[in-house]
C-alpha cells in the first residue's frame, strides 16, 4: 500500500471516529433535559439522607447488572395464554401456538400497520366471520373467563386492541 493511500485510510477512520463521536454527543445532550427532572429529586435525597443516595445508587447497579435467566428457564405466569396461544398438555407453565387463531392474530397485526384501526379491524373481522376470542376457545374447548352471550360473535374494538396489545 502506497503512503498516500495509507494516509487516506487513515483519515477515513479519522472522520468515522468523529461521526461517531459527535453522533454520541447529540444523544447525551438530547438525555439532558431528561436527567433535569431528577435533579431536584436527588438533591433533596442527598441533602436529607445522603447514606440513603449511595444505598439506592449501589442496589440500582446491582439490580442492573444482576444475571438472568435463559429465556428457556422463564415461565409464562398468565392464567390465560393470549389469543394465539394455548396451554401444554404437559407442561401448564408453556404455551404452543394456536396456529388456527395465529393467522387471526396476524391478520390483525398487517391491517394495523396498513393504517386500520381497532374498529375498522373488529369490522372486517366480522364480515369475514372470524371468531371471536370467546368463541374460538369454547369451540375448541379452551378456558375462558367469559360466557358466552348473545352478540359476542361480532368482532369488538375492545377485543382487537386485547389482541394486539397481549403479546
Amino acid at each position: 500500500m502506497t503512503e498516500y493511500k495509507r494516509l487516506e485510510e487513515e483519515k477515513k477512520i479519522k472522520d468515522k471516529d468523529r461521526e461517531n463521536l459527535f453522533s454520541e454527543l447529540q444523544k447525551a445532550e438530547r438525555r439532558i433535559p431528561e436527567l433535569e427532572k431528577y435533579k431536584e429529586f436527588v438533591s433533596f435525597i442527598n441533602e436529607y439522607a445522603p447514606d440513603k443516595l449511595d444505598e439506592a445508587k449501589r442496589t440500582a447497579t446491582e439490580r442492573k447488572n444482576a444475571p438472568k435467566p435463559p429465556t428457556s428457564t422463564r415461565r409464562n405466569l398468565g392464567t390465560f395464554p393470549p389469543f394465539g396461544y394455548v396451554k401444554s398438555a404437559e407442561d401448564k407453565n408453556q404455551w404452543i401456538i394456536d396456529y388456527e387463531a395465529a393467522e387471526i392474530v396476524k391478520e390483525a397485526f398487517k391491517l394495523c400497520i396498513q393504517g386500520y384501526g381497532p374498529t375498522q379491524i373488529a369490522r372486517i373481522f366480522t364480515e369475514k366471520g372470524y371468531d371471536t376470542p370467546i368463541i374460538h376457545n369454547r369451540k375448541h374447548g379452551l378456558p375462558t373467563t367469559h360466557t358466552v352471550r348473545f352478540g359476542q360473535e361480532i368482532w369488538s374494538p375492545k377485543s382487537i386492541v386485547g389482541v394486539l396489545s397481549r403479546i
